[in-house]
């Protein structure tokens, strides 16, 4: 069984261009999958990283999908399942360096492609997460994600 942990957005950049500054600002080495330009892929802390644009995900409950051209996320196999115990952390963190670097204004971190762990947008305060209704602060923002998170099994 594998897990995945997405942050689905929007940039103001193409395709070719959010590889490059991903791969500059943020030390990636996205390169096309399987010849497969639209999925790009590269290793972050051990686990399978992905870049996707036309992800296909269509709305679910509080999951909005549809809003986001592109897609980013983890995912970890039974194999890598030892991983999964920062997999949830890595990925809100990666969003707030995209914010931080990128300009990466908003967006939509989710588990499994099921739950919604966190809606992020720029308010007057700062970088906020519209389902914890708070300004997103670290450490406790790992809690809020962690907590919304309802499946026992998925942690090796």
């Amino acid at each position: 069984m594998s897990i995945t942990v997405e942050y689905l957005f929007n940039a103001e950049l193409d395709l070719d261009s959010l590889i490059a500054q991903l791969n500059k600002k943020l030390g990636f080495s996205f390169s096309p999958y399987e010849g497969d330009s639209n999925n790009q892929f590269c290793r972050l802390l051990g686990m399978e990283l992905s870049l996707i644009t036309n992800h296909g995900l269509v709305d679910d409950r509080e999951c909005n999908f549809e809003d986001y051209a592109f897609q980013i996320g983890t995912r970890t196999p039974v194999s890598d399942g030892d991983l999964r115990a920062m997999q949830v952390e890595s990925m809100a963190s990666l969003a707030f360096a995209m914010y931080r670097r990128l300009d990466v204004q908003s967006g939509l971190l989710s588990f499994d492609a099921q739950t919604a762990l966190a809606r992020y947008r720029i308010t007057e305060s700062g970088w906020y997460d519209d389902l914890s209704s708070s300004i997103v602060s670290f450490p406790q923002h790992f809690a809020d994600v962690r907590s919304r998170i309802k499946r026992d099994d998925w942690v090796a």
